[in-house]
């Protein structure tokens, strides 16, 4: 839809003789074009996404952190002997 936007600014530009409708053009063109960004990176965004379900509680995600702190722990108590 916005490349469609786009595309009919770009034909006002390119055929009419008024400043005005020619600057409206160009706003729609600049619209159509961003929008069209924002909507391609929102449909890649939603194609990458996790399902909630498939996510780590908060309470794994804790657990996981505190291995690690204990895991680091042990090996900095290692290093010092």
């Amino acid at each position: 839809m916005m490349i469609v936007m786009a595309l009919v600014g770009g034909v006002l530009v390119a055929v009419t003789k008024s400043s005005v409708v020619a600057g409206l053009g160009v706003v729609m063109v600049l619209g159509g074009l961003i929008g069209a960004t924002f909507s391609l990176a929102a449909s890649r965004i939603t194609s990458r996404s996790r399902d909630d379900t498939a996510m780590l509680s908060p309470e794994v995600l804790q657990a996981i952190r505190d291995k690690a702190a204990r895991d680091a722990a042990a090996l900095a108590g290692r290093s010092l002997r």
